[in-house]
């Protein structure tokens, strides 16, 4: 059989008052019926299935066991259809109650119902046979009484969660104490649900003991922990998503603090703070990709308080199917090695850095007399690079006049090895000769032995230019002195001018900040005039539009009523410029934003270059902008919906068209060669019977009969497929179909090692179709799900009853159909059984898809590559089941092929 897979959704109780009802004992309390204590949706499948013998697998969690599931599933499924028999029924709500009852208490599976002050409602006997307890000992006691203490705090944080956010489902491993004071693990799966009666949640309870599981997971994680210890290395393991669960004895030494500190992500307390933001980013990347783990970073000792470097490697555990299970992990100190490189590092980077900062140009000779090195300040002087001045290159860029002599004062004292001065001129990178003084000195290693010159170069062009200068600027001074007595006299006089103009400009200036200051109160935007980002001018809009009052404003940053979003964007048009309008967000005192208009314009405000801003909130505007969008892209889709709708209604219209038309051209041709191939037929029997079997050519004689045979097949086929009308609809019963079509698979199935299985939904017994066209479509699938599958595979027969239609689905597990084809299938005389004994006219589907449609329905498919195909068949359900309610009698037919 197949087994339907529901998924299960939260019961949530909206707008219903909870009550307690006074003067009630605790013990009576509990003794509500069931059907009281359960929603109208959670009844009806576990009575129905328990009736009739059917077994549902439900989704959930991950950790739910397949028992866990189904028992959850019937009790989610199982009100809705036992509300609608007492609804209709009233006299049979008591059975149906002592049902659920039963089913509940004689379940397999450990099971309670407890109520929101977290004591026992229901207990069914597995769950009292699992504590050891008699159900009465259980009934109205708290759930604690039977919970292990050290578990009681998080189990109570997971019922209030339930309770607090309407959570429909949680699970948990915990321990539960038996009566006989043993410790057993068990996991527990709550499910919240509200009654009917509008009483307060119940929370139902599914319990599985995974004790011995617990036993086997300590004696494994005992046998990691003594070989870990063993290795003399800090070691760690971490689970799949990356969080730590195990270090070793080393890494508590290391630390010094308990293991609980470390585990999970804990372990990033000890680790340096600037090494933290590079080794989660490896190891997020480690754990997104699978690959193994090394990285360098610094752990906190305990004690000193210092930080040493480790290096860190994990390696992730697989399963078979290639999934990660498990890191592990390794700390290896390094620091001593560390420490080396970063001596001669920081050697390294302190003669380069001095060298390179050092203002002056530096060089560096061998014993060859030829330079090995240059700083950064020679080689940005010279503009060339370090390759174009070793040996004797830089010697391209001297004065020539200066070459000869620069030689020798630098090779007489190399060989004398003493220091030595001197000037010239050296090209730069602009072309122009600069002078500089030239300082150098031998070298000598640790031992005394010579190693080669050093020098420095200063520049000194300025001071020859200076010197010239000088002697110039010298002569012109007296003259210069003479003529500037002359200019002050005359400078006096424009300097009393200018204050007279002055006053009257100061004046204007005054006259034309009254009127600003009159505009600017009588609109409604928001004005501002601001000196490098701080306010010295507000009006009346912008106090109201910011919520500031006036000596708030004053002397205020502008980016105070600038939004953090902006910030940039406005940074940015300040210093390019931009005078707008643009948008920004704004931020008003009480820390709200808004949408904003501004516009800037330079001006000049008491002497001084300022900027005014004029601003407006806009965002009315934008709401009805973003209500405007939000209807055209409504409208857009519609009009995309409507247009695919039309094309496809064109397409089954051309599709109608088409069969119609073959249809017509087959009955046809069908009916002009029905008549002689009769008479071949009649006329070939008497031609056999006279050929004797011994004859040379009687073999031809079989041949010739079943292509005869075969010929009238594909006429029957074509009368098939133009069929003006359905058939007239008749009462028939499915298990004596299903079983006519059993009988008739039987051979075939066992010749190629199929498996048939037939799920046929109980509630439905009969039919009101044509018998003879719903035959034969199923016969037309079955017949291609058998040839599309492998030997030893697996058909499917389903027929389920849906709220609209009747679903009669064959599923086989072959190749699938190609996208190539898949749009043809149902074409006349299109098929793809092209070889060995799969040959075939093409019409079986075409005949099924016209049957089918005369009786008011349709066919659809659905596959993929390599995994098989479904041809589901939807029938209305009002004209199938119409007359099969009311027809006392039953059509029962034989079939024989």
């Amino acid at each position: 059989m197949m087994h339907d897979t529901l998924s299960c959704r939260p019961v949530t109780n909206h707008g219903s008052q909870t009550t307690t009802e006074a003067n009630v004992s605790p013990h009576q309390g509990y003794s509500l019926p069931f059907l009281s204590i359960l929603g109208p949706s959670t009844i009806g499948l576990v009575a129905f299935l328990g009736f009739n013998g059917f077994y549902l697998a439900v989704s959930g969690p991950a950790s739910m066991t397949i028992l866990h599931v189904s028992t959850l599933a019937a009790f989610c499924l199982m009100l809705t259809g036992l509300c609608r028999w007492t609804s209709r029924f009233p006299s049979e709500a008591v059975p149906t109650e002592e049902r659920f009852r039963s089913l509940f208490e004689h379940a397999a599976v450990a099971m309670s119902i407890v109520d929101s002050d977290k004591r026992f409602v229901h207990v069914n006997r597995a769950y009292s046979e699992l504590l050891g307890y008699d159900t009465s000992e259980l009934l109205g006691r708290p759930f604690t009484m039977v919970t292990h203490p050290e578990d009681i705090p998080e189990n109570l944080i997971l019922w209030d969660e339930l309770f607090r956010h309407s959570e429909f489902s949680s699970a948990q491993d915990k321990r539960y104490i038996r009566k006989d004071g043993r410790v057993i693990w068990v996991r527990v799966t709550a499910n919240l649900f509200q009654p009917s009666d509008g009483t307060a949640p119940l929370i139902m309870a599914v319990v599985e003991n995974i004790t011995e599981r617990k036993q086997v997971e300590q004696a494994l994680r005992q046998s990691e922990a003594r070989l870990i210890e063993a290795i003399p290395q800090q070691v760690w393991t971490a689970r799949p998503d990356g969080t730590l669960d195990y270090v070793n004895r080393l890494v508590l030494e290391y630390f010094d603090v308990p293991a609980e500190r470390l585990l999970d992500w804990g372990w990033q307390s000890v680790l340096h703070p600037d090494d933290l933001p590079a080794c989660m980013t490896a190891w997020t990347a480690s754990l997104q990709t699978g690959k193994p783990y090394e990285i360098e970073f610094r752990l906190r000792q305990a004690g000193a308080g210092t930080y040493c470097w480790y290096l860190t490697r994990a390696l992730p555990m697989k399963d078979e199917a290639g999934r990660i299970v498990k890191w592990i992990g390794t700390n290896t100190d390094i620091t001593g090695r560390r420490q080396v490189e970063e001596a001669l590092r920081e050697s390294e980077e302190r003669f380069r850095v001095l060298a390179d900062t050092a203002p002056v140009l530096i060089w560096m000779s061998g014993l060859d007399k030829h330079v090995s090195y240059f700083n950064t300040r020679w080689l940005e002087y010279t503009g060339r690079t370090m390759e174009q001045e070793l040996g004797g290159g830089w010697v391209e860029r001297v004065h020539p006049d200066d070459v000869d002599r620069c030689w020798n004062i630098y090779s007489e004292a190399f060989d004398r090895c003493e220091p030595f001065e001197l000037e010239y001129r050296l090209r730069k990178a602009d072309g122009q000769y600069g002078w500089l003084h030239e300082s150098g000195a031998p070298r000598f290693l640790p031992g005394g032995t010579f190693a080669g010159y050093h020098g420095a170069c200063i520049d000194i062009t300025a001071r020859k230019l200076a010197e010239a200068e000088l002697r110039r600027v010298h002569d012109e001074l007296e003259q210069r002195v003479s003529e500037r007595t002359m200019q002050l006299a005359l400078a006096n006089r424009s300097l009393q001018d200018e204050i007279a103009e002055r006053k009257h400009v100061e004046e204007a200036v005054r006259d034309s900040e009254l009127r600003y200051k009159l505009l600017t109160e009588a609109t409604f935007d928001g004005i501002a005039i601001h000196d490098q980002g701080i306010l010295i001018e507000v009006n009346a809009g912008l106090e109201r539009i910011f919520g500031y009052g006036l000596d708030e404003l004053i002397g205020r940053s502008l980016w105070d009523l600038v939004a953090d979003e902006s910030h940039d964007l406005v940074l940015t048009n300040m210093q390019n410029g931009v005078n707008g309008p643009y948008e920004a967000m704004g931020r008003r005192k009480d820390g709200t934003t808004f949408f904003g208009e501004v516009v800037v314009r330079p001006c000049r405000y008491r002497g001084r270059e300022v900027r005014l801003v004029a601003g407006r909130d806009i965002t009315e505007r934008k709401h009805l902008e973003a209500e405007r969008s939000r209807h055209t892209e409504e409208l857009e889709r519609q009009i995309a919906e409507r247009t695919a709708e039309i094309a496809k209604l064109e397409s089954q219209r051309a599709q109608t068209e088409k069969l119609a038309a073959m249809g017509r051209l087959a009955a046809g041709v069908a009916h002009e060669i029905n008549n002689p191939i009769a008479g071949i037929k009649n006329a070939f029997t008497l031609v056999k019977q006279a050929v004797d079997p011994i004859h040379p050519h009687a073999e031809f004689v079989g041949m010739i009969d079943r292509e005869i045979a075969r010929v009238a097949s594909i006429i029957q086929n074509m009368y098939q497929l133009y069929r003006p009308e359905s058939g007239q609809g008749e009462a028939v019963e499915l298990r004596t179909m299903i079983n006519d079509i059993e009988a008739l698979f039987t051979k075939r199935l066992q010749q190629r090692r199929l498996v048939l299985v037939i799920d046929v939904d109980p509630g439905l017994d009969r039919f009101c179709v044509p018998r003879g066209d719903l035959l034969q479509v199923l016969l037309n699938l079955l017949n291609n799900a058998i040839d599309c599958s492998s030997e030893g595979g697996t058909i499917a027969l389903t027929l389920r009853a849906e709220p609209d239609a009747i679903r009669i689905a064959v599923s086989d597990q072959g190749p699938g159909i190609s996208p190539e084809h898949l749009p043809h299938i149902f074409d006349p005389f299109f098929t793809t059984k092209t070889g060995g004994d799969q040959k075939s006219m093409g019409l079986g589907l075409s005949v099924s898809q016209s049957l089918v449609m005369a009786m008011g329905g349709k066919i659809e498919v659905q596959t993929q590559p390599n995994e098989g195909s479904m041809f589901s068949v939807l029938l209305p359900r009002h004209v199938v089941v119409a007359c099969a309610q009311n027809q006392s009698d039953i059509i029962k037919e034989v079939v024989t092929l």
